[in-house]
């Protein structure tokens, strides 16, 4: 089990190592942090200093086509961040199939849950790694939704419809 992050300085880092300490002799979870997680105060240093095994950081990957490829080669995107409110990342991992875990809080939960559509599931405080494991035993369903809602509801053409229509909208008012 391959597990995706992307996030920068005080994006919720310290969650992942949390789960990666507590699966740190699970040799199926391997974590890889992409960003600029190592300038985090709270735990940079843990990511930095090789105290885990089962966490490759990655720095900033500012490759689109080799960002693509850490995407499809992990099976969930953990997103901790306490205070995006429309993050692309979740919607580029969305639509590469991937589902999302992530931290309850901004816009994510808006962009992950619709209808009867679920790309993904909250971190919850009482119990650190069930989500994750809802996650796995649910798998192709979750990727399936990923990508239905990223289909349904974010399409570029569908979004570009929508900033039309609110662009009118104001400007008749």
């Amino acid at each position: 089990m391959h597990v995706a992050i992307t996030a920068g300085i005080r994006k919720g880092a310290k969650y992942v190592l949390k789960v990666a300490e507590l699966l740190k002799n699970n040799p199926e979870f391997h974590f890889y942090l992409i960003g600029n997680q190592h300038n985090d105060m709270s735990c940079g240093h843990l990511i930095t200093g090789n105290f885990f095994n089962n966490v490759t950081h990655l720095g900033p990957v500012l490759d689109q086509v080799e960002l693509a490829k850490y995407m499809r080669s992990s099976d969930v995107l953990i997103f901790p961040s306490e205070s995006d409110y429309c993050p692309n990342t979740v919607l580029e991992a969305m639509a590469s199939g991937l589902p999302v875990w992530y931290h309850n809080s901004g816009g994510t939960p808006e962009l992950v849950r619709r209808d009867k559509y679920l790309g993904g599931v909250p971190m919850t405080p009482e119990n650190d790694i069930q989500p994750l494991h809802v996650l796995i035993e649910n798998l192709a369903d979750f990727r399936r939704d990923a990508l239905s809602l990223t289909e349904k509801y974010f399409d570029s053409e569908i979004a570009g419809g929508q900033y039309l229509d609110l662009f009118k909208k104001l400007l008749e008012s």
